[in-house]
């Protein structure tokens, strides 16, 4: 009993690629099922919609930059990431901002530097849940990922990177 094509109802962009939420597009794609319910499509959306990096997580303001490098902080190293992170009152915007930085030393030509950062975001992006961070009424979290090694790496590798520095930020993060 094939499923008729037709043109897909909604389409929903996700950078360079349109997702498509139509139970004949799933099938195609291998999510749709005869015992999926249309109550799981729209969970798979919001699951999708959950790891993303939006602009208000990226931190971008100098003074905050600065200040995160120049009063006390703390910071996990798992090679080759090193994360620097301080708490900092915050009124507005995501509970933790992130900055990302890989140095002209590392790599002295741009894609390459380009290439790591998009790497380091990925991971990010996918494993930002590992942060266990609930921050205080007025309170949020300034986090900067500094990129160690003179290597490119692959992504599983870079992951697993990102998962420990996480999970490590978390622990640090735990009252004692």
């Amino acid at each position: 009993n094939p499923i008729p094509r037709r043109k897909p109802a909604a389409l929903w962009r996700r950078g360079s690629a349109f997702f498509c939420f139509h139970p004949t597009c799933f099938v195609r794609q291998g999510i749709w099922s005869e015992t999926t319910a249309l109550s799981d499509v729209f969970d798979m959306r919001l699951t999708v919609k959950q790891f993303t990096f939006r602009k208000a997580e990226h931190l971008c303001s100098k003074k905050e930059i600065d200040a995160l490098f120049s009063q006390p902080h703390q910071s996990v190293r798992v090679f080759p990431v090193l994360a620097v992170f301080q708490e900092v009152d915050r009124t507005s915007g995501a509970p933790v901002q992130l900055l990302l930085s890989v140095s002209k030393r590392r790599f002295k030509r741009a894609v390459r530097r380009n290439r790591t950062k998009r790497l380091l975001r990925e991971a990010y992006r996918r494993q930002k849940h590992l942060l266990h961070y609930q921050p205080a009424p007025g309170r949020g979290l300034n986090v900067a990922f500094m990129w160690l090694s003179d290597a490119l790496m692959t992504q599983a590798q870079v992951d697993a990177a990102v998962a420990q520095v996480l999970e490590r930020m978390s622990a640090a993060r735990q009252p004692v």
